[in-house]
């Protein structure tokens, strides 16, 4: 017997795995697993982008959305891009008030998140003029 599953509940399966992955320091399977869930999600799109280009109207209001791509964000920080660590996070702000209004803990998680990168960026920036 097979069943059907849906796009938003695959995704949320991978998206757990690549959880599972990051809990246990495998920032490589569970970035592979995070942008597998990030593709399947941008399946019910027609225009296929990275996340780093997408805008928060092409995804669909799900809630996995918000959690994936602040994880998305959090391993980019990680591996030292604060840049596109700071768009991932932006994105995830503008979905989370699209969907939740200002006043949403998922909202006030990607503000925290961008203040820590902002912060970080100007401390690396005054450590590279000395």
């Amino acid at each position: 017997l097979l069943y059907e599953v849906s796009p938003v509940v695959e995704a949320t399966l991978v998206f757990n795995v690549g959880q599972i992955h990051r809990r246990r320091g495998d920032l490589d399977a569970a970035s592979k697993c995070y942008d597998r869930a990030f593709d399947i999600l941008q399946s019910h799109t027609s225009v296929v982008v990275s996340p780093a280009d997408l805008d928060s109207s092409m995804l669909e209001d799900h809630s996995i959305v918000i959690p994936l791509l602040h994880n998305i964000g959090q391993l980019q920080y990680r591996r030292g891009d604060i840049r596109l660590a700071m768009e991932t996070y932006s994105l995830a702000l503008r979905h989370a008030r699209r969907m939740y209004g200002g006043r949403h803990p998922h909202v006030a998680s990607a503000l925290n998140c961008l203040g820590v990168l902002h912060y970080h960026d100007a401390n690396s920036s005054d450590e590279s003029e000395e």
